[in-house]
């Protein structure tokens, strides 16, 4: 069985079947169903807060992001860059 399972011939941890399903597959399993389900009840029923949710949450995520890039990359680098001759916390334009 050694030779067996060298040649790729032996039983393997991972179902080859399950690497390959397509999109269409996980639309129609349970949790596909159980999704799409919900998102057509809360078009037809709670049009605007599924808006809300959609459009709002990812604009605040980037918000969210952008300021912490800003706060803890950018800022920083500034500081070093244009310390060279005055003090080092002042950003010109004053402090943000």
């Amino acid at each position: 069985m050694l030779k067996a399972q060298q040649a790729g011939l032996g039983r393997r941890a991972v179902d080859p079947m399950r690497q390959r399903r397509g999109p269409i597959k996980a639309l129609l399993s349970i949790k596909g169903i159980a999704l799409l389900g919900s998102l057509g009840y809360m078009y037809a029923q709670q049009r605007e807060l599924l808006m809300a949710i959609v459009l709002r949450l990812p604009i605040k995520l980037l918000n969210a992001v952008a300021r912490l890039g800003w706060s803890v990359l950018l800022k920083p680098v500034l500081r070093l860059a244009m310390g060279r001759g005055r003090t080092a916390s002042e950003l010109p334009g004053g402090s943000y």
